[in-house]
C-alpha cells in the first residue's frame, strides 16, 4: 500500500487522478525514482503494470511495462525478474551492436511478452485494432534513435508485426520520432521537457475507420495516419 511503501514528501509528486476520467498510463525510467509499487497504486495502474483496456468501438489499448526488464528494475537480486533481466545483459552488454543496453532504458520479459501475444490474438479473433503504448520505442529506423530503444525491441516487433496492432506509441526519446513497418504505424511523442519556453508538447489522437488523426499541440508534431 501507499502508507507503507513511501513517504508524504513521495505522494507530494505523484499526479492526482480525477475518478471519473479513465486514464491510463505506463511507467518510464524516470518512475522508477519512487518505488514502483507505489507509483502503480498511486495510478491507480494494475501491480503487473500491464493492461489492456476498451479504447473505442472496434479499438483496444494495450498498456506494456517497458521497465520489466531493466537495470533498475527495483526487484531483489534474487528475484526472477531481476535474474532475467541480469542474463539478458549479460548475453547483449552495451556496445555499437546493441545502443539500447543503457541501464535507464528497458524492455519486456518473457512473461509479459507472451502475454502480449495472447492479447493480440484475443483481439484479432474479436475482429478488434490494437493501440500498443510503451515508455521504450520498439519500431524500426526514424521511430527513435537505436540508443533510446527498448531492450528486446527486436522481440517487442516480431510480436506486433502483422498483426492487429495498428499504432504504437512511445515517449523516452524526447526528440519524437515517427515510422511505417510491419502493418504498425511507430510514433514517439515529442517530450514537453524539451518544447520551448512557454510552449506546450502533447498530443490528441482521433480515430476513424481509415486513419488516425495525430492532433499535435505546441511542440508535438501533428499527423495522418492511414490504416
Amino acid at each position: 500500500m501507499w502508507g507503507s511503501s513511501a513517504s508524504p514528501a513521495h505522494d507530494a509528486l505523484l499526479p492526482s487522478q480525477p475518478p471519473d476520467l479513465p486514464v491510463h498510463h505506463v511507467l518510464g525510467n524516470h518512475c522508477l525514482d519512487l518505488p514502483k509499487a507505489a507509483v502503480l497504486a498511486r495510478l491507480r495502474a494494475p501491480a503487473a503494470g500491464r493492461y489492456t483496456v476498451p479504447l473505442a468501438p472496434g479499438w483496444r489499448l494495450v498498456g506494456l511495462d517497458t521497465t520489466e526488464m531493466s537495470g533498475h528494475s527495483q526487484e531483489g537480486p534474487e528475484s526472477a525478474a531481476a535474474k532475467e533481466a541480469a542474463a539478458f545483459l549479460a548475453a547483449r552488454p552495451l556496445s555499437d551492436d546493441h545502443p539500447q543496453m543503457s541501464p535507464w532504458n528497458g524492455g519486456v520479459g518473457a512473461g509479459q511478452l507472451a502475454w502480449l501475444q495472447d492479447e493480440l490474438a484475443a483481439a484479432a479473433a474479436a475482429g478488434d485494432r490494437v493501440v500498443v503504448a510503451g515508455h521504450h520505442q520498439a519500431g524500426p529506423g526514424a521511430a527513435a534513435r537505436r540508443s533510446h530503444a527498448a531492450w528486446n525491441h527486436d522481440a517487442i516487433y516480431a510480436a506486433l508485426e502483422n498483426s492487429p496492432a495498428r499504432l504504437y506509441l512511445a515517449g523516452h526519446d524526447h526528440e519524437g520520432g515517427y515510422a511505417a513497418a510491419g502493418g504498425v504505424h511507430w510514433l514517439t511523442l515529442e517530450a514537453i521537457c524539451e518544447a520551448p519556453p512557454g510552449s506546450n508538447a502533447y498530443a490528441v489522437l482521433h480515430f476513424y475507420g481509415d486513419r488516425v488523426v495525430v492532433e499535435g499541440v505546441g511542440a508535438a508534431v501533428s499527423r495522418e495516419l492511414a490504416l
